[in-house]
């Protein structure tokens, strides 16, 4: 998958701008585990208690994630 199927793909599950736990619902994996491996270092939107990411931050953490 490239980064546009990527995109593409969790933009139509999670929407443009998915929190921690739509992404963990979507990649099957744990809160806890999304926040440590994927968006760590990616700047957010804060929506009361909520942070949302930016879909394409998202996808360019995982390509690096399954680079290593």
């Amino acid at each position: 998958m490239n980064r546009q199927e990527l995109i593409r793909d969790i933009k139509k599950e999670c929407g443009a701008f998915p929190n921690t736990s739509q992404l963990a619902k979507y990649m099957g994996m744990s809160r806890d585990r999304v926040r440590a491996e994927i968006v760590t270092g990616l700047e957010y939107i804060k929506t009361g208690k909520s942070k949302q990411y930016f879909v394409n931050d998202i996808a360019d953490a995982i390509l690096r994630q399954r680079a290593m």
